[in-house]
């Protein structure tokens, strides 16, 4: 192996671990939040932030994995090279229609290159 693909490698690798330690904070500190006697706000209200800092982490990944790839990617294959670097979700729908959302609410960062295939706007 290639020393540039080895640090590629690498750094992909720690990309991953960022991730995954960023959503297990968020997770700690509304847990934290919830478990405190002077928390305002609802539980609800916490789980849809946690949601919304959830989504967050989901459109970097987005982004990184679109980077990585160097070439437009159909929403499946987005989705199953956020799932390798450790993304997932507990609703029945999947992350299918996350993704889809985050894609079309985001024009100024992806594009449509052709039918279902996407890409990052500042790559064209």
């Amino acid at each position: 192996m290639g020393i540039e693909k080895e640090i590629k490698k690498v750094e992909a690798e720690i990309n991953n671990l960022q991730f995954r330690l960023a959503v297990k904070q968020e997770v700690l500190t509304h847990l934290m939040a919830l478990n405190s006697p002077e928390q305002t706000s609802s539980a609800g209200n916490t789980l849809s932030t946690m949601r919304r800092s959830l989504r967050r982490s989901l459109f970097s990944q987005l982004q990184t994995v679109l980077m990585e790839s160097g070439q437009p990617m159909t929403v499946d294959e987005m989705i199953e090279a956020v799932k390798q670097k450790g993304v997932s979700t507990t609703a029945k729908t999947g992350l299918k229609p996350l993704v889809a959302s985050l894609i079309s609410r985001r024009k100024n960062v992806f594009v449509r290159i052709g039918r279902g295939l996407y890409d990052l706007k500042d790559k064209r």
